[in-house]
């Protein structure tokens, strides 16, 4: 075994009698692993000794990084079955990604002595920066493709926009073509153009989340093209409507929005799809109990829209079925529809009560009927499977039938996950816990044969 490796694991060593009593401290640890623990290795090693041992401290920290975890001080929601927490072994800060069991299957180091940054879990995939280049990574820890960053001029869900300029004369001003390529970095037909550098073309590429870009093309400086590509469906459009140029709006709930006022003073609803469906959607006068009201969305889910109007009257919107629907229920009246929410089916508003205290009040957007009584709170936030209602000195969790289900300190963080977890802040970091407030994962994370992309990533560093 090389002497180096030989005489730095030695401070890891682990005793079997104790099973996991770790020989060595943190600043120890650490203090090794910024030595060795480097793609330059020793200069005097020959490259296959060097590689030999960047393999075995790599193999090492695989199988033993659960010792020496201090503590997780980030936490993420699930998306796609995945989460990304943020965690420490001494002074060094990782991002690991686990699944809805607990297992972490990957962990990326953030801090190596290099610039180095992770856009977290979208569409399936992992957009990790290191130095100047943009790696693409699976769920599974596989590295997909790379790119240099200084190329890239837009990126979101796997997919990325690289330009490159043509090499060119004194008199001749070349062209710069835009290509985009899919996670797997094989470019996309019929999306990537080219355009002239004589042209003042001005740049205009913009993710959207779920899988949607927008972008322009020239065909001189006048007439441009403006198009969305949808990765869901790999379908390409064009579009001569306003709605979203120069705009940053995410496809949240699978959908962006947009309000306006036509000449007759109507109010429309415009609507795009992720899959690029595109509807313009009138809303009925007698939605509103006055003519000429202001209209404004207050919150969208996969099937629903939530809107409110000037007056204080919250209108829903059956997006399978096109129809709208008034509430008219027992809060009629009370609402303050600025405070209002909405979560898959349940909407949260606030409610004045006649006893001069504040309420939030659950409703069924299907039917437009209450849920529960209403429930006192100073202020509160509607979370996908969590209310979450503010004291001076607490925090009370209910669930969307309007069950308390468990209490924790004003100054915790706390917000729903997805997957029935809910994460919650303590002193001793982030945890992922059930509605009743009881470890989501009993066991704790299972960093057993968790890959480390580390060396990985760092063999096709650009810069």
């Amino acid at each position: 075994m090389n002497k180096k490796l030989r005489k730095n694991l030695g401070i890891f060593l682990i005793s079997l009698s104790s099973a996991t009593v770790l020989l060595g401290s943190g600043s120890e640890i650490e203090a090794a692993k910024r030595k060795d623990y480097s793609l330059n290795g020793d200069k005097n090693e020959t490259g296959d000794e060097n590689k030999d041992f960047e393999e075995q401290v790599k193999e090492f920290y695989e199988n033993n990084i659960r010792t020496y975890v201090e503590k997780i001080d980030e936490a993420s929601a699930f998306h796609n079955g995945m989460a990304e927490i943020k965690f420490w072994v001494g002074d060094m800060s990782y991002r690991g990604f686990i699944d809805t069991e607990g297992k972490m299957k990957f962990y990326i180091p953030l801090e190596s002595g290099n610039y180095s940054e992770n856009t977290g879990l979208d569409n399936g995939y992992v957009t990790h920066f290191i130095n100047d280049t943009l790696f693409v990574i699976d769920s599974e820890g596989n590295i997909l493709s790379h790119y240099d960053k200084n190329q890239v001029v837009c990126y979101g869900g796997g997919y990325t926009w690289v330009r490159e300029d043509s090499s060119n004369d004194w008199n001749d001003a070349g062209t710069c073509k835009y290509t985009f390529y899919d996670p797997s970095g094989a470019e996309v037909q019929d999306v990537s153009f080219s355009v002239s550098n004589d042209q003042s073309y001005q740049e205009s590429f913009r993710y959207h989340g779920d899988g949607a870009f927008s972008y322009q093309t020239m065909e001189n400086e006048v007439n441009d093209t403006f198009c969305f590509y949808f990765t869901g469906n790999a379908q390409k459009q064009q579009y001569n409507t306003s709605f979203m140029r120069d705009r940053d709006d995410q496809f949240e709930s699978g959908y962006v929005l947009d309000l306006y006022q036509d000449e007759d003073g109507m109010c429309h609803i415009e609507r795009m799809s992720n899959q690029g469906e595109y509807q313009d959607i009138v809303i009925p006068k007698e939605c509103s109990t006055e003519d000429g009201a202001s209209w404004y969305i207050r919150g969208k889910s996969e099937n629903y829209i939530l809107l409110s109007d000037s007056t204080g009257t919250l209108v829903a919107y059956d997006i399978q079925n096109s129809a709208f629907q008034r509430y008219t229920g027992q809060y009629a009246g009370s609402l303050n529809c600025d405070y209002s929410e909405l979560q898959g089916n349940v909407i949260a508003v606030k409610i004045y009560g006649k006893n001069d205290k504040d309420y939030v009040g659950l409703i069924n957007i299907e039917n437009m009927t209450e849920i529960g009584e209403p429930i006192e709170t100073n202020d509160f936030q509607l979370a996908k499977e969590v209310l979450i209602t503010y004291w001076d000195d607490k925090k009370v969790m209910y669930d969307l039938n309007g069950n308390e289900t468990f209490t924790c300190g004003y100054y915790a963080d706390v917000y729903s996950a997805g997957e029935g977890a809910t994460v919650m802040s303590d002193d001793s970091g982030y945890h992922y816990v059930k509605s009743d407030g009881s470890d989501f994962f009993p066991d704790g994370i299972d960093y057993d044969n968790a890959r480390n992309l580390d060396v990985d990533l760092r063999k096709q560093t650009i810069g």
